[in-house]
């Protein structure tokens, strides 16, 4: 497994020679058991995925292998390692080709520790009618492209999925203050930017899960069957973004978000007025909703309709965008949310008075289901972090800093 930081290089492969028809339940199976007999071959520094891009002439297997910057003479022999596995296999797709085009790109430590998730072994035993299965229900899941507007009216064009957060991801915003939790947070936002730029499923995957996020969530949570064994998140991932039928290149990891300008980052960021900007993390075994928003100052951007649970077993948890920018007049953005995980309530409340007019960004929280109480206390206050218990487990919450026109924060929930 790769991990000293450096350039690494992303190649793509694919079969030229395919069923006159395809069916996309065996096309995955059958890429899925080509990748699990490769990675026997791989060395430690790569990592291979499944792959899929915009030309149609490309209507069989595509695989990506990312490996470390200057070291391509070892893989002369991909091609080869492929197609003698794929005849091993008795596939129906055959005779790879090496792809032109390639990426290469630095990753640091941390997005390896997170991209080694990848090269893990699936311990499910898993058939071609699994297969069938995760391709009908993304077919029929409606959240890529169709979403619903949560409490009070939030519009449709401002919500958004929730996304698939890395435990390590999970595990520096945990323990990260001040420019730490901000440059943790933007990360976060760039990564996802960064994946619905790219021009490639397998890219988009390696870029997200490196920085620590993927935007299908919402989709995993609806799984059934073995897919909804928590251990098979990421092969759910890989797989899905390389082979749905109905949206084409990107449509996964890109339209999941909706409002991916809403939480872009880097010097974008700079130049707002004042925004209030809240990561909500699930790391309990029960769903999370908002229940409500009490906008003193300002308007919505972007909103999650909900955070799926998650398993103590699984490499990733789930998490949700709450972002809230400055509308008119010389004072920034103030809001309170409610949000209820099983039986309780809790209400958080942010403040950004757009500190270059004077003023400090704060964040309060407490149990209940005020949510005007907790912006009212929140522009009271200079606090930059708080936490209660719910009974079921603590609820923390946290800003970067009390200063700059963005109120960067996170809200934690743990427990059973």
């Amino acid at each position: 497994m790769p991990t000293a930081a450096g350039h690494f290089t992303l190649s793509c492969w694919n079969s030229t020679l395919n069923p006159p028809t395809v069916q996309r339940g065996k096309l995955m199976w059958q890429c899925h058991r080509l990748i699990q007999a490769v990675k026997a071959r791989l060395t430690g520094e790569q990592i291979i995925v499944p792959s899929r891009d915009a030309k149609d002439s490309r209507k069989g297997i595509e695989v990506c292998v990312m490996y470390r910057a200057g070291t391509g003479d070892s893989f002369a022999n991909v091609t080869n390692v492929l197609n003698q596995e794929s005849a091993k296999l008795h596939l129906d797709y055959k005779n790879f080709v090496e792809q032109e085009e390639s990426l290469t790109r630095y990753f640091t430590t941390s997005e390896l520790a997170n991209l080694n998730e990848l090269n893990k072994p699936i311990t499910e035993r898993l058939c071609e009618k699994d297969f069938e299965q995760l391709e009908r229900a993304a077919n029929d899941f409606k959240g890529f492209t169709a979403m619903e507007s949560w409490a009070q009216g939030v519009p449709k064009d401002k919500n958004c999925q929730p996304i698939t957060l890395m435990r390590n991801s999970l595990s520096r915003l945990r323990k990260a203050e001040g420019e730490d939790l901000k440059n943790e947070l933007l990360g976060i936002s760039n990564a996802l930017n960064a994946a619905a730029n790219a021009p490639k499923t397998s890219w988009q995957t390696i870029v997200g899960i490196g920085g620590g996020a993927i935007a299908i969530g919402g989709f995993i949570a609806k799984l059934t069957g073995v897919w909804a064994k928590m251990g098979l998140v990421l092969e759910v991932v890989t797989s899905v973004a390389a082979s749905l039928t109905t949206l084409g290149i990107a449509a996964v990891l890109a339209i999941a978000l909706v409002a991916f300008a809403a939480i872009a980052g880097g010097l974008y960021l700079v130049f707002k007025d004042a925004r209030n900007m809240l990561l909500v993390v699930n790391n309990t075994h029960s769903d999370i909703q908002p229940v409500s928003h009490d906008i003193y100052s300002g308007e919505v951007t972007a909103g999650t309709d909900f955070i799926p649970k998650t398993s103590e077993k699984s490499p990733c948890c789930y998490a949700g965008w709450y972002i809230y920018d400055r509308k008119t007049g010389f004072y920034g953005t103030t809001v309170g949310l409610v949000f209820k995980r099983g039986g309780g309530e809790v209400a958080i409340g942010l403040d950004c008075p757009n500190s270059g007019f004077g003023g400090k960004n704060s964040v309060t929280l407490a149990a209940g289901s005020d949510a005007a109480d907790a912006h009212y206390k929140a522009r009271s206050c200079h606090d930059v972090g708080a936490e209660v218990n719910l009974g079921t487990g603590p609820c923390s919450a946290r800003i970067a800093s009390n200063w700059g026109n963005v109120n960067m924060a996170r809200l934690i929930f743990d427990g059973q």
